[in-house]
């Protein structure tokens, strides 16, 4: 079973130009039916009583613009999509994280993703955004600036330890 599209490139449809049932499932290798099936949910057609029924190119590219902007949410400051909830959620607060992802982002920004969990059902969120964007996420008391974590390594990596305090507890342990 084939999964069922939810985008369509707009930019494929002249707006000009009547299209008739058959070609809007060609042009966007759809079953005919699909296209039958918008007709119900709203799509204008020029006139019912013809066959073939004839769509303007301008309708078709509404309806399909209507139905992918009824679909996106818009997310508050400290908000993520959770993609299993499907619906914009608040990170459990102590699983918040920032990671520089070292992309620029203009002259004067660079990229963050923040990292956190879901409150309803504990699934991984992400969030992109920008050092600019990220004070407005901090002003919420999410955690606090010098808690950000770069993007160097993981913990267990050389550069981020102390190789003499290592060295150290390895000893103290060894002779224990």
């Amino acid at each position: 079973m084939k999964k069922k599209k939810k985008s369509y490139n707009l930019r494929l449809i002249k707006s000009k130009r009547l299209y008739t049932l058959k070609e809007i499932s060609e042009l966007y290798q759809i079953h005919i039916r699909t296209a039958q099936e918008w007709r119900k949910m709203g799509l204008k057609s020029l006139d019912d009583k013809t066959s073939p029924i004839l769509i303007y190119g301008m309708d078709l590219r509404n309806f399909l613009k209507y139905r992918q902007d009824k679909r996106k949410q818009s997310l508050g400051t400290d908000e993520f999509y959770c993609t299993k909830c499907k619906k914009p959620r608040k990170s459990i607060p102590d699983y918040i994280d920032f990671v520089n992802t070292n992309k620029r982002l203009g002259n004067n920004s660079m990229q963050i993703r923040i990292k956190g969990k879901c409150e309803v059902c504990n699934s991984i969120l992400n969030r992109f955004s920008s050092t600019q964007k990220v004070k407005n996420f901090q002003k919420k008391d999410v955690k606090k600036p010098e808690q950000m974590k770069l993007l160097y390594g993981t913990e267990s990596c050389s550069i981020n330890t102390d190789l003499k305090e290592v060295s150290k507890n390895v000893k103290n342990k060894q002779y224990k």
